[in-house]
């Protein structure tokens, strides 16, 4: 009896830790979206596709890999852009960045 309420307690935190929102996915909910920064460098990307560039972000994410990202603007559409990022072993992978977390450019 006991093992059973074990494993049905384990498998209702397991259940509230995926399902409670954190502190960033509340964050965006209340805070309205940054339209007039993602309207800034929407048009200075347009402009420079296909040169490099170093985008640096308000939150760094797992799929970026940091704060900053520097590659080629290969592509972009209303919410996000597209760079090609090289790694160290000589290899390219693709990351793309929503305009909205977009809090500097600079152009190499």
């Amino acid at each position: 009896m006991m093992e059973i309420f074990g494993m049905i307690s384990f498998a209702l935190l397991i259940y509230l830790i995926c399902t409670v929102p954190t502190k960033k996915d509340l964050k965006r909910l209340l805070e309205p979206p940054n339209y007039s920064r993602a309207n800034k460098y929407r048009s200075a990307l347009r402009s420079h596709i296909g040169t490099r560039c170093t985008v640096t972000l308000t939150d760094a994410t797992v799929a970026t890999g940091g704060i900053r990202v520097t590659g080629t603007l290969h592509d972009m559409d209303d919410e996000w852009a597209l760079f090609e990022v090289e790694q160290k072993k000589g290899s390219a992978r693709l990351t793309a960045v929503r305009l909205d977390s977009i809090e500097f450019l600079d152009w190499k």
